[in-house]
């Protein structure tokens, strides 16, 4: 398995980046009664690649995640072969791999996405991320449920959500480049998949 971005972010993708974190100014806004994050969160700077966790096929083309008419970010979802699905949200609209496509462990499958309301002068942008979500295999239909039903909280999401950071604690060994560079070198397989080049 690869850990999903280069490098493990300062801080980790624990606490209040992480799965469980309480999100209640964001129930509030929403009305909701309460509402945990389902996700753990990778602090990254805007471009930099995204790599699938393990093999396997896209589902669906990138979908509009979060932002407004001047700028947004994306996500899509890949099943992977040991059965579980990856959510790879708050990328942007580029991707290197499309629906039905089969993609490889640590191939570059997308880019960091450039989040609303980050401080533009702020190092890295601050919050700009890979929002990762898993989810089992075992549920269908889509990974967001209703928000006016209770019982869909607190993540309100789909029934097979579950939490990444054992997973992610397992693959971070991989995460062997430095934080935020400029440009990750790249090459190609003999299929054109994309794959960083290890550090020397």
């Amino acid at each position: 398995m690869s850990f999903p971005v280069p490098f493990v972010p300062d801080g980790g993708y624990g606490g209040s980046r992480g799965f469980g974190a309480d999100r209640s100014n964001v129930a509030k806004k929403l009305g909701l009664p309460s509402l945990l994050h389902g996700a753990c969160d990778m602090v990254a700077s805007p471009g930099t690649p995204v790599r699938a966790v393990d093999g396997g096929t896209v589902l669906y083309e990138p979908r509009a995640f979060f932002g407004d008419e001047k700028l947004m970010t994306y996500e899509f979802a890949i099943r992977h072969t040991s059965g579980f699905i990856a959510r790879y949200c708050e990328i942007d609209s580029v991707v290197l791999a499309h629906p039905g496509q089969t993609v490889k462990k640590g191939q570059v499958i997308a880019y960091i996405g450039d989040q609303p309301g980050t401080n533009r002068n702020a190092k890295h942008h601050g919050f700009d991320m890979l929002h990762f979500e898993m989810y089992s295999g075992k549920a269908s239909g889509s990974f967001i449920v209703d928000t006016k039903n209770p019982a869909n909280g607190p993540y309100y999401r789909r029934s097979d959500l579950i939490d990444p950071t054992p997973y992610l604690r397992k693959w971070q060994a991989t995460a062997v480049w430095p934080a935020h560079q400029d440009l990750y070198p790249t090459d190609l397989d003999d299929d054109g998949r994309v794959f960083l080049i290890p550090p020397s």
